[in-house]
């Protein structure tokens, strides 16, 4: 369900994407791109705390059978 590319980087399947913009689109310094037959790359700048990001999307894939690797 997910790749994560770094720390703060991570591409999720579109199944779980209203979720994860609902939840992680909202915090300050996240950007949202899409990636042609990959999925969405969620990235965040910095500005929010990592484990902030990183606990706000995994709670946005959670539903949809998603987790992200440690």
């Amino acid at each position: 369900m997910c790749t994560s590319q770094a720390p703060e980087n991570v591409v999720v399947c579109d199944v779980a994407l209203a979720d994860v913009r609902e939840q992680v689109g909202t915090l300050p310094g996240v950007t949202l791109t899409h990636l042609p037959y990959e999925g969405t790359r969620v990235e965040s700048s910095g500005e929010v705390p990592v484990s902030v990001f990183r606990a706000a999307l995994g709670a946005a894939i959670a539903p949809h059978g998603g987790s992200l690797p440690d």
